[in-house]
């Protein structure tokens, strides 16, 4: 038996959380609250019968609303009472639906597909389920969990259209339920917010190209030796972002066009899923004559090449939990960090490109500036004490970034001797116990450069677009960059062996092992992170529920601070 639980508390547990969250949300703001005021107003049109009718104030598709009413039709007898006739709480509790249960079930079963917490066993399913669980807690998602917006839903169509791409893999059958699933769910999420193409189509897209060319084997090391075998042979070199030097990204950035290019043709029916997905995007945009649907004077698209440099802070001032050890093992030994960080040159090439990109693409929207109910007015309002601040935090910048990539990879000393002891040896030798168990690494395959270079592309694609800085818009980046850090606590089997083996070899191990040996095998980051989470969310909650204020213009109207 498991000394841990979490792969059946899970939904539970996150339920509990957010369905708190909820009533202290529906109890002390009962009436729509900012841009909830359009959202909620669409959605009771929709649920009047009234399809026709559209708030020019809404710059997203209707998809939320559609979903909303989809779900208005369950049977009345599943709502309290109390909520009989309040839609807005109906509107809602939809959201905390979705976290609770779709976006647990879909980061778990990523996590299970992509592997990338520890391969099979009990401690690598506690790890997949706490995992899924810190995704939920996310302080940003968790927020909007109890308000009616198109976050959470977002999130949720985005990881499926994720997952079955996932699930394909790279199958013969161009045409599998798999492919129309992945279609189905890539369109459902332009239904929700335009923004979601680059996930869908250029993003899963890209990786589709990196899984078509890698079955032809490893390519060339050196620009004119990638080259030359990218060209005769369609072959790349995708070398581990741990491992990886700027060389490696030059030859995979030479290299994979001229092998795609040589397999065109081989390569295109494989992409008719994503093709169809920005066909269908183009489409929209043309009929629409844009990409938003209202409000188009204040949502012009522009290019905001800094929302590249402020993801990083945002990614690690969430997520320093699992970049800590990391940290603490430079501070051991300095001299591993002098190694590990980039050139001189490099890092003066990226130094003087965002210097460039601050000094002449800084912008800060007047909405940004208006609104002191977003914490992202505060940042702005500190950054603006003095010019040179937006200089000073350059290096802030690059070094978070620094991080985030690091976090990727294996941590320091990633294989250390088990706390667990072998199911076949004797309790009375607890020392060589120690030094011959196998739960001691990771079976994952590291991550490549291919995949950091796609998300790289998509997340700027999906950012510099946007000339208002919103805390909302970096969710799925985020997301997609938790996934596919690697937990580094779950035992290591063979991979010849059979899933059901790898069970019944930590069963017996956990059978002879102690709770605190147990425990100690455990990713501690994890639980690192659930208090950070927690308390991040308990006071981000607090002061919205009860640090409200007016603003002079509206007196009486509550004002309250939020993500």
């Amino acid at each position: 038996m498991s000394f841990f639980t979490l792969d059946y508390l899970a939904p539970p547990i996150t339920f509990a959380l957010v369905h708190k969250w909820f009533d202290k949300v529906r109890a002390i703001v009962p009436e729509p609250y900012l841009d909830e005021v359009f959202h909620a107003r669409q959605a009771q049109a929709y649920w009047a019968g009234n399809w026709t009718t559209w708030d020019p104030k809404i710059t997203t598709p209707p998809g939320l609303y559609v979903f909303t009413y989809l779900f208005n039709l369950l049977p009345n007898w599943l709502w309290p009472s109390e909520w009989k006739g309040d839609n807005l709480q109906i509107m809602r509790v939809f959201n905390v639906f979705m976290l609770s249960y779709l976006l647990l079930f879909q980061g778990w079963k990523l996590l299970y597909y992509q592997r990338r917490m520890g391969g099979w066993g009990f401690l690598a399913m506690e790890n997949r389920a706490h995992a899924a669980i810190n995704i939920c807690l996310f302080p940003v998602l968790f927020f909007f969990s109890s308000l009616y917006y198109t976050d959470v839903i977002s999130v949720c169509i985005v990881l499926e259209a994720v997952f079955w791409h996932d699930r394909q893999g790279g199958s013969d059958n161009l045409f599998s339920i798999k492919n129309f699933l992945l279609l189905f769910s890539g369109l459902l999420s332009l239904t929700i917010r335009q923004t979601n193409i680059f996930w869908v189509a250029i993003y899963l897209g890209g990786l589709q190209v990196v899984r078509h060319q890698s079955a032809r084997g490893p390519g060339g090391q050196g620009l004119l030796h990638a080259f030359s075998v990218a060209w005769t042979q369609g072959r790349f070199r995708d070398a581990a972002v741990t491992e990886a030097t700027i060389e490696d990204y030059l030859d995979i950035v030479v290299s994979l066009p001229v092998a795609v290019a040589g397999e065109a043709l081989d390569l295109l029916p494989t992409m008719w899923p994503y093709l169809t997905l920005l066909a269908s995007f183009a489409a929209f945009v043309l009929w629409n004559g844009g990409v938003v649907l209202g409000d188009k004077d204040n949502h012009i698209a522009s290019i905001h090449v800094p929302q590249m440099l402020y993801i990083w802070p945002y990614i690690i001032f969430f997520s320093w939990p699992l970049v800590l050890p990391h940290i603490l093992h430079f501070l051991r030994k300095p001299q591993l960090l002098f190694n590990r960080l980039p050139r001189l040159w490099l890092l003066a090439i990226f130094t003087i490109a965002s210097f460039l990109a601050v000094h002449y693409n800084t912008i800060i929207h007047p909405f940004t500036l208006a609104d002191n109910r977003h914490y992202t007015f505060y940042v702005f309002r500190i950054l603006r004490l003095h010019p040179i601040l937006f200089y000073l935090a350059i290096p802030v910048y690059l070094f978070c970034a620094w991080l985030a990539i690091i976090a990727l990879g294996d941590l320091p000393q990633s294989a250390p001797p088990s706390p667990l002891p072998s199911p076949s040896s004797s309790k009375r030798a607890p020392q060589q116990n120690k030094s011959t168990s196998t739960l001691n690494s990771n079976p994952t395959q590291p991550l490549r450069i291919s995949w950091l270079l796609i998300y790289l592309l998509s997340t700027t694609l999906s950012l510099i677009t946007a000339p208002l800085v919103e805390p909302r818009y970096f969710i799925i980046p985020w997301v997609l960059w938790r996934l596919h850090v690697p937990s580094h606590s779950a035992p290591f089997f063979s991979p010849t062996t059979t899933q059901q083996q790898n069970l019944d070899t930590e069963k017996a191990l956990l059978k002879n092992a102690s709770r605190l040996e147990a425990f100690k095998a455990y990713d501690h980051r994890l639980i690192l992170e659930t208090m950070w989470f927690l308390l991040v969310n308990w006071v981000t909650g607090w002061v919205f529920l009860y640090c409200g204020f007016e603003w002079a213009q509206e007196p009486g109207k509550v004002q309250r601070f939020m993500w």
